[in-house]
């Protein structure tokens, strides 16, 4: 729209231009027309005065006045004192026309807008050529001097004045005209070129106006760009093909963007990937859960005000500067997550170089690592003093004491009872290592009732060594379909750990409690209770949150791995509340249908 404003106003100035230029020429071979017309004129009426003798004054006469009608124009005798192109005196010559003009006006016939006779010399650059003068407010006037050949024949006059009246140049007035019609037609086009063409703006824009609404929305369920109204129009066949093409690109892109959230999305490792002026490119799902970062859009903005980890930004520079391979294990929030981070140079094209970072958490490795430092320390400790006490034993015996009856008898009992505590330790450990792999599980219905009686039976034998007084609160009947050795396997170490860890006088209780989805056991003491830091690692192999009353307890470490094992083996869950000196709680909770079996009655 602009650039045809500026087209009209070049034009209009180039039209005006054009006219006044059309305008001069046409005036000019108008004018040189006139001249040539005037001059063949002026030699007519030369030849007619020269032709006979004139009495004075000539021009009353009627042959003269003839003349001048026929010719069309005025023909004036004037008196010079010399010729044409002679000098005469400033002073006298200026008398003389002021004298000459004075008579000039009182003859007979003279108009008072006819030229005055003007005697004396004349300008030399005027001689055959006419003089144009303005005659009134619309005419023009040619004028000429000419010498006559004999003085006698026009009663002493040597000079002829002629005067031609003329109007206005008929050529210009038809070229302004012509000009006029054609700046008006050429207006009344570029008004209808510009009506036609914002039309069909505005009608395009109005086609155009539901993609600009489509591409305004953020989200975009199907289509980027939506069908235009169906009219028969190359602009409107265009704009489909154009919207078919967009959102075929639009529907690929789509589909990639999803598959690589979806990829992205389902990595357990963080991805993190920076441009060469450590601006966020990319970052998934598992790297804002591992920096603990809001669900926001980082794409684009520097990585110092996302991750503000000096090792992470120094990671990250040297990547960038050195474009190497780096790795490096930090440790990452309060909860002291373990985290390994491989760096590596991410080419971006045109030269541009970037960094990729990829973080796993590998806290669970850590903690199984020291799992297994802690297992082989705590296995080794546990085999090595009962093995150290029966080689004590038998040694002492070997000394000698086996003539000593009452001492060999109690060394006997002593190696029998470490025999026991190794015999425990390794039925333990295989129990514990058939119930993760599965092999130790044998469904069957039962009622947790009467089959937790012969655990609590067990268990009140040394709760009334030590005075302990054990509490069970049940219903009369909980079937359940589950594994009957497992189920008092938990319970019996349930127990005997609460009875262990009681003091005298203390109290355990036992509930049981069935709902329509799962049977309850909690086992809940008053003994002495653990420190909240105990309760993370109390079902890991050999911890004992006691240690120095290991001995007197006689305990494993081994027994509330076998319950944690045991209970996830049997689709159920295992939780301790425990508080230092007042206490603990253990609650069991167990399905009342195998799981595996619910999903085949489904199917």
């Amino acid at each position: 729209m602009r650039l045809l404003i500026q087209l009209g106003i070049l034009w209009g100035i180039l039209a005006i231009g054009l006219g006044f230029y059309g305008a001069s020429v046409v005036d000019g071979v108008w004018r040189t027309q006139m001249e040539e017309a005037f001059r063949k004129d002026v030699a007519a009426a030369l030849v007619v005065a020269n032709a006979q003798t004139w009495t004075n004054p000539p021009e009353a006469q009627r042959e003269w006045k003839e003349m001048e009608k026929q010719l069309g124009v005025a023909v004036i005798p004037v008196r010079a004192e010399g010729r044409l192109g002679e000098k005469r005196a400033g002073g006298e010559e200026e008398k003389e026309g002021k004298e000459k003009e004075e008579e000039e006006k009182n003859l007979p016939g003279r108009d008072a807008s006819d030229p005055p006779r003007v005697e004396g010399d004349l300008d030399p650059s005027y001689v055959g050529q006419p003089v144009w003068t303005q005659a009134g407010k619309s005419g023009q006037r040619l004028s000429l001097n000419v010498s006559v050949a004999n003085e006698s024949q026009l009663a002493g006059a040597n000079q002829l004045r002629i005067t031609r009246e003329v109007g206005e140049s008929p050529l210009a007035a038809l070229w302004w005209g012509l000009w006029a019609i054609l700046k008006i037609a050429a207006g009344c086009i570029g008004g209808l070129v510009l009506w036609v063409f914002r039309h069909d703006s505005s009608r395009k824009k109005r086609l155009l106006h539901p993609w600009f609404q489509a591409l305004d929305r953020k989200e975009h369920k199907e289509d980027l760009l939506p069908s235009v109204e169906a009219q028969d129009s190359d602009f409107c066949m265009q704009m489909d093909a154009v919207a078919h093409s967009v959102n075929q690109v639009y529907a690929s892109l789509k589909n990639e963007n999803e598959r690589s959230d979806l990829v992205l999305g389902n990595l357990r490792e963080g991805v993190l990937a920076v441009d060469d002026g450590s601006r966020v490119l990319l970052s998934n799902k598992a790297l804002r859960r591992l920096f603990e970062l809001p669900n926001d859009n980082f794409i684009y903005r520097p990585l110092l005000e996302i991750i503000r980890t000096p090792s992470i930004t120094r990671m990250v520079q040297k990547v960038l500067e050195e474009q190497a391979l780096l790795e490096e294990h930090i440790e990452f929030g309060l909860d002291a997550k373990h985290l390994r981070i491989l760096g590596r140079p991410l080419p971006l094209g045109d030269g541009r170089v970037g960094a990729l970072l990829t973080v796993r958490d590998e806290s669970l490795l850590h903690r199984v690592d020291m799992i297994k430092k802690d297992f082989v320390s705590n296995a080794s400790h546990e085999l090595k003093t009962p093995l150290a006490a029966i080689r004590l034993y038998a040694e002492t015996l070997q000394m000698g004491a086996l003539e000593d009856g009452e001492a060999a008898e109690n060394f006997l009992k002593k190696i029998i009872s470490q025999a026991d505590r190794l015999d425990g330790l390794v039925q333990g450990m295989l129990q514990l290592s058939r119930v993760e792999v599965g092999s130790a599980l044998n469904y069957q219905s039962f009622d947790a009732m009467q089959a937790i009686e012969p655990c609590v039976g067990a268990a009140q034998a040394l709760a009334d060594s030590k005075g302990v007084n054990i509490v069970l609160s049940a219903p009369d009947s909980a079937k359940i379909l589950s594994d009957k050795d497992g189920f008092q396997t938990i319970a019996s170490n349930l127990l005997s750990n609460a009875v262990r860890y009681t003091d005298k006088d203390g109290a355990v209780t036992v509930r049981l409690g069935q709902d329509e989805k799962q049977l309850t056991l909690e086992v809940r003491d008053t003994g002495i209770g653990m420190r909240e830091a105990d309760l993370e690692r109390i079902f890991e192999r050999f911890y004992r949150a006691e240690k120095d009353r290991s001995v007197e307890t006689g305990g494993t470490g081994l027994g509330l791995a076998i319950v944690k094992h045991l209970t996830s083996a049997l689709g159920g869950s295992v939780s301790a509340e425990s508080e230092l000196g007042e206490g603990s709680c253990f609650l069991v909770k167990i399905p009342n249908a195998p799981v595996r079996d619910e999903k085949e009655s489904k199917s």
